[in-house]
């Protein structure tokens, strides 16, 4: 969970996939408009990354930036991180 949990907290320097836990809260939690992410199957939760980044679910600058920026090799650790909260 090393690589997900690190992807949650701080992003991927250099790029536009800024730290998860920036939205919703350091738990996961719902926060003001962002949905709960803890808990989550990770594999709909890389699906949903999937989907931003390539603009078959629309969203605004946040979701998508962060997604396109997520390398693939990081998607699976981070929602398996996401499930395990």
């Amino acid at each position: 969970m090393g690589r997900g949990r690190e992807r949650y907290e701080t992003g991927v320097a250099g790029t536009g996939a800024i730290a998860c836990q920036d939205c919703p809260s350091a738990a996961g939690a719902s926060k003001a408009s962002f949905p709960t992410l803890a808990g989550q199957h990770g594999a709909h939760l890389v699906h949903q990354f999937q989907a931003f980044a390539s603009g078959v679910r629309a969203s605004g600058p946040p979701m998508h930036c962060i997604a396109r920026d997520l390398p693939r090799a990081d998607a699976d650790p981070l929602g398996a991180y996401l499930q395990s909260l």
